[in-house]
């Protein structure tokens, strides 16, 4: 709990490599407290300090997502960026919501981190929305799409699997 306390200090410091060092010192512990104290970052207006964030989170053992998924909703852009990258690498299915809100991102790099992410965190219960989904994009995120409904398809045998995509074609 002391180094916990003082890496999460050192975290504010405008030192990067001492704030790096923090970041990976709490990395190894895998608790929460690190975990949200790591997740805070992600809101940082120094794009490096997000990706010393970033990396840190991804290198932890611990869930990350309860404490990515809300600094998402209110990081900069690249901070939905590496929490988007977050989730799709941990294929964090609880957070297949936060992902498709940022589908509507103003931000162009932010949507494509979101269509990218999206084929991780899918499941079969999401297959409704990601008909809808088709349906309604644009040209070029058809095949980020395609791969999210394929994996969402996963789950099921093959033979229910080709099932599926008839019935859904013949709508």
């Amino acid at each position: 709990p002391l180094i916990t306390a003082t890496s999460i200090e050192l975290l504010m410091e405008k030192n990067m490599d001492i704030k790096k060092s923090a970041a990976n010192i709490l990395s190894k512990t895998d608790e929460l407290k690190a975990i949200e104290a790591l997740a805070y970052l992600l809101n940082d207006a120094d794009p490096n300090t997000v990706k010393i964030a970033q990396n840190a989170l991804s290198s932890t053992r611990g869930n990350i997502a309860l404490a990515v998924s809300p600094a998402i909703t209110t990081a900069n852009t690249a901070g939905k960026i590496a929490g988007l990258e977050l989730l799709a690498q941990r294929k964090s299915t609880t957070n297949m919501d936060i992902v498709l809100a940022q589908l509507n991102s103003n931000s162009p790099e932010v949507k494509t981190a979101a269509y990218k992410a999206l084929k991780d965190v899918v499941t079969e219960k999401d297959l409704n929305k990601l008909y809808a989904l088709l349906l309604t994009t644009q040209p070029e995120t058809v095949t980020a799409v395609q791969q999210a409904i394929a994996n969402a398809l996963k789950s099921y045998p093959q033979d229910k699997q080709l099932n599926i995509i008839t019935t859904q074609m013949t709508k």
